[in-house]
């Protein structure tokens, strides 16, 4: 659902330049996971400043490496993963 929600706020926000949409969209990202880092404790506050200064070259290197890849190959699949999920009642994890 982000992307569908995010291409919304792009076109409501009037945003027409892609590259600046990806941006916004890369640094929104890697804010959230390493906010979730930092909520798990597995990386201090100081740390994560340090991290979202190389956000940026991260962001780019990725648009740039995945601009050519076609459709049918922009996907993933974990299924160990999706055979856990239905677990996690289970885990003792500590999200906050």
């Amino acid at each position: 659902h982000l992307g569908s929600l995010f291409g919304f706020l792009v076109r409501d926000f009037g945003i027409t330049n892609e590259k600046q949409a990806f941006d916004v969209l890369g640094f929104t990202v890697a804010r959230d996971i390493i906010s979730a880092a930092v909520r798990l404790n597995l990386i201090g506050p100081l740390s994560s400043v340090r991290m979202l200064e190389k956000v940026e070259t991260a962001v780019a290197f990725g648009i740039k490496r995945g601009q050519n890849t076609p459709v049918q190959s922009a996907s993933g699949c974990a299924p160990v993963i999706d055979a856990i999920q239905p677990c996690h009642e289970h885990l003792a994890v500590r999200l906050f």
